[in-house]
């Protein structure tokens, strides 16, 4: 009967014998494709990065392993267009133009291409001439079908193991760099306490503790991206935060860096409360005025504004409060709006501040609170007038689709 007698319903057993592991599925499958179709053996052979890879249904015949890594072989040779593979010898007889079907006297091969990241096929060889019907075709069809699905999952895993590994890594060490820097902040601030105004040791050292702070809220950044967020955040006010913000110490610091700009905040009262962290939402409107105010030249305005929906634009979706930054500087090209959350993404020369982890800090704090941010160029009178920056936040209690 060359085979199962119902190859379509075995065909369907398979999935009772996959589990979790892509790996094991993979041998699962080519041993069922053997099972289900019949033969000599079964073998998958894909290509890759690494050099060609060999998954077989049982013990192959000596030496035939190494042969399908080295030999220029129609095992490895995988079409463009074609899914499905038969190959039979004329007359019961050796294939004389393959190497390996010659030395292995095998006569017939029935093959389906494994569409993936590296391209394979799924082959079912045998020494007797044979014709395969409809249903082993279409069986073989389907085992390739479900070994490129394991092949995507398996990627898909390595992706994530690999993610976790660097980001367990790189908080270990900026945990460590941490508390390393803070004897570098601690230490200036201490001496500087104990100059005289007069003193000359007064400008390097100033400049060593600004140095170790700059140093300690980049290993800060790395943190938030390298940790998931691990508490549950509180409703507050979030104009009360930002009135907070413009009448504190670290605005009056942009200002007289940036004189030329001029910063205003429009808001109504009574705006709904959102949950987040204070020290987390100051950090979002710090982030996004130093990200503008680096951005524009000569007399510039930047309006930070609080609302239900965005001015000038259609309707947010609704259960959303947005807090926008606008500018009326430069508008970003096609390729900065597309990389501009991308870590360690700058457009600023060397030797400028700026550590390219400012934004994807902001989108990662955003997507921890169930919340997204959007960055768009302002046009007016159909001329580019600047940019605008929003940050969603849904609102406490609402349903969001």
């Amino acid at each position: 009967m060359d085979g199962a007698d119902n190859p379509s319903a075995r065909t369907a057993e398979l999935f009772h014998f996959l589990g979790s592991d892509p790996g094991q599925n993979i041998d699962t499958i080519v041993k069922r494709t053997l099972a289900v179709i019949g033969g000599l053996f079964a073998v998958y052979v894909k290509t890759g990065k690494d050099g060609a890879l060999v998954r077989s249904s049982s013990p192959l015949p000596e030496g035939l392993a190494d042969d399908l890594l080295s030999a220029d072989t129609c095992f490895s040779q995988v079409p463009s267009d074609d899914e499905i593979i038969l190959i039979e010898a004329d007359g019961g007889h050796p294939f004389p133009d393959d190497p390996i079907a010659e030395k292995y006297e095998l006569t017939t091969l029935l093959g389906a291409v494994v569409r993936g990241t590296f391209p394979g096929i799924l082959w079912v060889a045998d020494t007797r001439a044979r014709q395969f019907s409809s249903d082993r075709i279409h069986s073989i069809h389907c085992f390739a079908g479900a070994l490129a699905l394991q092949e995507t999952m398996g990627q898909t895993r390595k992706k994530e193991a690999e993610k976790q590994i660097i980001g367990e890594m790189a908080g270990q060490v900026a945990h460590d760099l941490n508390n390393i820097l803070t004897g570098l902040v601690s230490y200036p601030e201490l001496v500087l306490m104990q100059l005289d105004s007069q003193s000359p040791l007064n400008a390097p050292v100033s400049f060593m503790h600004e140095s170790g702070v700059t140093a300690s809220a980049l290993v800060q950044d790395f943190l938030l991206l390298a940790r998931p967020q691990s508490y549950t955040p509180p409703e507050l006010d979030p104009l009360e935060v930002i009135r907070s913000y413009f009448s504190g110490s670290a605005h009056v610091r942009m200002r007289h860096e940036y004189p030329y700009i001029d910063f205003s905040l429009d808001a109504d009262p009574g705006q709904p409360c959102i949950r987040i962290s204070e020290i987390l939402l100051t950090k979002l409107i710090t982030t996004l005025l130093t990200h503008s105010a680096s951005t524009v030249r000569g007399s510039s305005r930047i309006d930070l504004c609080l609302s239900t929906q965005i001015p000038e634009s259609p309707p947010a979706r609704a259960g959303h409060l947005i807090i926008t930054v606008r500018d009326n500087g430069q508008t970003l090209s096609d390729d900065e709006l597309k990389h501009l959350f991308e870590p360690f993404y700058t457009k600023k020369q060397m030797g400028y501040a700026g550590s390219g982890l400012g934004l994807p800090v902001v989108k990662r704090i955003m997507t921890d609170h169930n919340g997204y941010v959007t960055v768009r160029n302002i046009v007016q009178n159909r001329r580019p007038a600047g940019t605008e920056i929003c940050l969603f936040f849904p609102l406490p209690g609402s349903r969001i689709n």
